[in-house]
């Protein structure tokens, strides 16, 4: 049975009004109307009570979002802040940007085809070079002899990824627990290459690094 606000059951109220009405009691008629009255402030009190309550919560929770969000566009920021230099060889006219708080260049090699850059720790290198296509080999004869993985000159190269386009090819996977990432450009009869190598624990750190990498190298 439906109970008013106060303890008053609907349908007392329904009664009283009745009565009154039925038999002309003033007296039952202001009663039932004084009890409406009551039993509307009384829900009105209930109803806003809850509203605040339900704000608060929702204030609070607006509160943790906005904490949340905060912290995740610091964390893109401090990501973001990776400042990348771009080597360039003009020898075999071909660039890539490198982040040069993490990596660093150990000078270009005596022939000029490229150069080697480390992390502090030496765990992570890149190699950048370029030769001239001397055996006049194509994209593909390269690209399948740089794919192969397990052979007797190289028995722990696992290769994961692979694919061969137009006019370059990437190769990628593991050796001696290391992520090793390799793309090679053939332009104008000459390779334009980068291997870039890295422990496996630090995938997280690295495989951003390695994706940048890889967009930026042009030949």
């Amino acid at each position: 049975m439906a109970e008013a606000p106060g303890g008053w059951q609907v349908e007392k109220v329904v009664l009283w009004f009745w009565v009154g009405r039925r038999f002309g009691n003033g007296e039952f008629l202001e009663t039932a109307f004084a009890l409406t009255e009551r039993s509307n402030r009384l829900h009105y009190a209930r109803r806003l009570s809850l509203d605040r309550y339900t704000l608060s919560w929702g204030l609070m929770e607006m509160r943790y979002l906005f904490l949340f969000l905060s912290l995740v566009l610091l964390a893109q920021t401090v990501l973001a802040d990776d400042v990348y230099y771009t080597y360039h060889n003009p020898r075999f006219g071909y660039s890539i940007a490198y982040p040069k708080d993490i990596l660093y260049p150990q000078g270009e090699s005596d022939n000029g085809d490229g150069q080697k850059f480390l992390s502090k720790d030496a765990d992570a290198s890149l190699i950048v070079y370029g030769s001239n296509n001397a055996l006049n080999q194509s994209l593909q004869d390269l690209y399948l002899e740089e794919s192969r993985g397990g052979t007797h000159e190289n028995p722990t190269k696992v290769v994961t990824y692979q694919v061969l386009k137009n006019n370059w090819f990437v190769v990628s996977g593991y050796n001696s627990r290391k992520v090793f990432y390799q793309k090679t450009i053939l332009n104008n009869n000459q390779f334009k290459s980068f291997y870039f190598e890295y422990p496996e624990s630090k995938k997280k750190i690295y495989d951003p690094i390695t994706k940048h990498i890889a967009s930026s190298f042009k030949g």
